[in-house]
């Protein structure tokens, strides 16, 4: 018999500081006027993916190691998969050891841990280093570079394609500013990779018998200038001039700042720098419901415990001025009153809306929060009388 699901429907609403300000669609004018120097630029808020100020924020451009955020990505997904670990040894390649460009200078044969590489990767752009990964991850860079655009593909990144791994000059490797936000965006999922891209210094040992030392220094110098700026990547070649992909983060808010073709390195960290003040300035981000947080209990038949706490999967933000309020509604929609054990942690259990009028602002699952196991006739009897007792 097909158990009928119940739609139990809480309604709440909450008061929030909110934006008259219009935002920036992808048609529409920039509200003001920064005069940006860059060929292409994007400020896009990280919590709900709009774009606060643009400039041909579609049109494709050479990108080069702003490349790296994806295979970045591309390498903290695997682990997130438990397909590889950070501890885990790779084995430098002749590929790999004859990149151009800037390296670690590794050797041939010399095993670095995945975890030293990401940190190359992340804090001095090292194109060995990206070419390992490529092999360690895809298992060829070929195969690698296949994985880096149909990823781009599922991110919707519609003015992007990748030919290696690390933005070393090639034909028809390329991206929009729009689309390097969009990944970046995605990076953001992985706050630990924040402690890496902010580091300014590391040094570690490369070689075949770790003889050597080599001091890895950040090529983002906006984390000097600006204090809340705690990543990602910058890049540069002739045809790509300076470009950069920055982050940064203020209270809830974090923003992405991308610059493509600036002129020069000073004119890509100060633009940067400038559409970051500007969004922080204007700016602040709610939590309208927080990841992890418990909205709703659960009745659960036959387990070890009565009932389960579900929590929020995602958080749901909305982007505000800083000035006027406000009211949001959130919708709970639970699947049942009532579940059958056993339960698992992460079962989804039902959905919560934020919406603004008719406007959805985000959904997310609501998941059980922990395992509750199945137990026997007698062990469910026991416990049975135990609360019989217990209410007496």
């Amino acid at each position: 018999m097909l158990k009928k699901i119940v739609s139990l429907i809480l309604s709440f609403s909450l008061i929030f500081t909110s934006s008259s300000f219009v935002f920036a669609k992808e048609e529409s004018k920039n509200e003001v006027d920064m005069d940006i120097q860059s060929k292409s630029v994007v400020l896009m808020d990280v919590g709900t993916g709009k774009v606060l100020y643009e400039k041909n924020k579609d049109e494709k451009l050479p990108l080069a190691s702003v490349t790296k955020v994806m295979t970045i990505l591309l390498i903290l997904e695997a682990v997130n998969n438990k397909t590889i670990n950070m501890s885990d040894m790779v084995t430098i390649s002749d590929y790999a050891s004859k990149m151009g460009g800037s390296q670690l200078f590794m050797e041939e044969g010399e095993m670095r841990s995945v975890d030293e590489l990401l940190n190359a990767i992340i804090i001095e752009s090292a194109n060995d280093a990206c070419a390992a990964m490529g092999e360690f991850v895809g298992g060829s860079i070929e195969k690698f570079v296949l994985m880096m655009n149909d990823r781009a593909k599922e991110l919707g990144m519609k003015n992007s394609h990748f030919v290696n791994s690390n933005g070393l000059p090639a034909d028809d490797h390329y991206s929009s500013a729009y689309d390097i936000a969009l990944m970046t965006k995605e990076v953001c999922k992985y706050p630990d990779i924040f402690k890496i891209s902010s580091t300014w210094q590391k040094t570690i040992k490369i070689g075949k018998k770790n003889d050597k030392e080599r001091t890895l220094s950040n090529t983002n110098k906006l984390l000097r200038m600006n204090d809340k700026v705690d990543g990602l990547k910058t890049g540069y070649t002739t045809d790509a001039g300076h470009c950069v992909s920055a982050t940064g983060k203020e209270g809830d808010l974090r923003l992405i700042a991308v610059i493509l073709h600036a002129p020069d390195s000073k004119t890509r960290f100060a633009e940067a720098n400038k559409l970051l003040n500007y969004g922080f300035s204007t700016y602040k981000a709610e939590n309208v419901v927080e990841k992890d947080k418990v909205i709703a209990d659960i009745e659960v038949n036959k387990g070890n415990k009565d009932k389960v706490s579900v929590v929020a999967k995602d958080s749901i933000s909305t982007l505000m001025n800083k000035n006027e309020n406000k009211e949001y509604k959130s919708d709970v929609k639970l699947d049942s009153k009532k579940i059958n054990a056993p339960v698992k942690k992460g079962d989804k259990l039902g959905t919560v809306t934020v919406s603004d009028g008719d406007k959805v602002i985000g959904t997310s699952d609501l998941i059980a929060s922990e395992d509750i196991q199945r137990v026997g006739a007698f062990d469910f009897i026991g416990n049975t009388f135990k609360q019989f007792v217990m209410m007496r």
